[in-house]
């Protein structure tokens, strides 16, 4: 899987940047901007959720911390300290920006899947509207399909009483009279 790979190579990477603390101890080799621009770097690049990139987080934070532990000399507590600090404040950021791109994710998906939907629903409504040929002209050519008339004239018209009167009578009398009106 995709996730279980880019988790692999991040902490991977973490161990390959953690490998100095080990090699020259604490201070001498506790370059712990590597581990936040790696934690920072995981959370935009992978679609990771916040409860993921919390235990990415999570586990490059103990990496650090069992590493400087192993080789523990006396006056390194600053440097431990500063770098827990900023390994833990760029796995916050990473969390968050995790969660806000998540949701941002979630909700282009519920989006796209909303304007498919309201597509269809379009569709169906020209195909209720227009012969079939026309409609797929519309969608080929987006252009205009209309007949030019030299004259028109169009009629607007109100008969007084018709929706009580449709609701007494059979349709097909109805039908009668509006032919007679016409």
């Amino acid at each position: 899987r995709a996730h279980t790979l880019s988790v692999a190579l991040t902490l991977g990477t973490a161990m390959f940047l953690v490998e100095p603390v080990l090699v020259y101890g604490v201070v001498g080799g506790s370059d712990y901007f590597g581990l936040v621009l790696l934690v920072v770097c995981t959370g935009l690049l992978f679609p990771y959720t916040a409860r993921r990139m919390a235990l990415v987080s999570a586990a490059i934070v103990a990496m650090y911390v069992a590493a400087c532990a192993l080789v523990w000399q006396s006056g390194a507590g600053e440097a431990l300290l500063r770098g827990v600090f900023y390994v833990l404040a760029a796995s916050a950021v990473a969390v968050v920006g995790a969660r806000l791109a998540h949701r941002l994710r979630e909700a282009e998906f519920f989006a796209q899947r909303e304007l498919s939907r309201e597509r269809d629903v379009a569709e169906q409504l020209l195909f209720s509207i227009l012969p079939e040929p026309i409609v797929r002209q519309l969608e080929r050519d987006q252009a205009a399909i209309a007949e030019g008339f030299d004259e028109a004239t169009v009629m607007f018209a109100d008969i007084v009483g018709f929706t009580p009167f449709s609701a007494k009578v059979p349709p097909r009398v109805l039908g009668d009279v509006l032919k007679d009106v016409f």
